[in-house]
C-alpha cells in the first residue's frame, strides 16, 4: 500500500478548523485505552471545497492524522495540532 500525503495534492496551506463531536464535549475518550486506527479527531480540514474530519492512528506515543477521501487515506505530513 501506497502512503499518499494531503500536501502533495493540495496547496499551501491547509485550512483546518475545531468541530467537537458530542461525546468530546464531555471529555471522553473514542477507547478506554486511548489507542487505535480510526480515532477521531475535534478538528476539520477543508480538502476539495468540503470539510473532512481528521482521524488518528495511535500506537505507543505517536500519531498520525489522516482524512479519508473515496475510501482512501491521506495523511497530513504536517499536522499542527499533534
Amino acid at each position: 500500500m501506497e502512503i499518499k500525503y494531503l500536501e502533495d495534492i493540495v496547496q499551501y496551506p491547509l485550512e483546518f478548523k475545531e468541530n467537537w463531536l458530542s461525546w468530546q464535549e464531555y471529555g471522553f475518550q473514542f477507547s478506554a485505552s486511548g489507542y487505535g486506527t480510526r480515532i477521531p479527531t475535534r478538528y476539520m480540514v477543508k480538502y476539495r471545497g468540503t470539510w473532512r474530519r481528521v482521524y488518528a492512528i495511535r500506537k505507543a506515543n505517536a500519531a498520525s492524522a489522516y482524512i479519508i477521501s473515496k475510501g482512501e487515506r491521506l495523511f497530513i505530513r504536517d499536522f499542527p495540532h499533534a
